[in-house]
């Protein structure tokens, strides 16, 4: 086991295969030298997480497509009325995106966050870096419920309930949310 997992390690390391082959090929060798069988990855294999994330992605190629990031960008803008302020505007998107990556993938928050930023960046003339860092970081940042991640929400398995992630994972939250908003524009300024 210990030989496949090197394998794998110094495969992601060096590029040698994508990811996701890299990682199918170890569960394969796990297969092929006996250390576990077909079946039992099939029965244990978390099927809910697996659709929820297959779905998510799917909402965030649709709303790219259809042009409902766009919509979306224009009815922040009017819900921002006079706020004109880089910061505030910053701090708006990090929080967002931080919510909508509670409930889906981190991937599709930053397909739904990001195109809105960049049109809002666009329009003022601020920054593009500082907003896609800023929005990727509070995207990656996802304790609060188990249905952002599926190595979360195997968890559950474990016994784990739903409101114990909000319960263990809020002041940790509150930390990470503060650093985004305040490092960030210190390394990428705004304007």
């Amino acid at each position: 086991m210990s030989f496949i997992v090197t394998l794998m390690i110094i495969s992601y390391v060096f590029s040698f295969l994508p990811t996701a082959l890299t990682a199918m090929s170890a569960a394969i060798l796990c297969i092929i030298f006996g250390l576990c069988s077909a079946e039992d990855v099939i029965n244990k294999l978390h099927w809910e997480s697996i659709i929820f994330l297959g779905t998510c992605l799917g909402i965030g190629n649709a709303l790219t497509i259809s042009g409902a990031g766009d919509l979306a960008g224009t009815f922040l803008m009017n819900v921002l009325g006079d706020i004109k302020q880089p910061f505030a505007i910053f701090t708006i998107f990090v929080i967002l995106t931080f919510v909508i990556s509670q409930f889906i993938t981190n991937s599709t928050a930053i397909i739904i966050a990001l195109p809105i930023a960049l049109s809002i960046c666009e329009i003022y003339g601020f920054n593009h870096m500082t907003f896609t860092v800023g929005i990727t970081l509070a995207s990656s940042y996802a304790c609060l419920t188990p249905l952002a991640a599926s190595q979360i929400a195997m968890t559950e398995v474990a016994g784990y309930e739903f409101l114990d992630y909000f319960k263990y994972g809020w002041k940790m939250t509150i930390l990470v949310i503060l650093g985004v908003v305040i490092l960030v524009p210190l390394f990428y300024p705004l304007k």
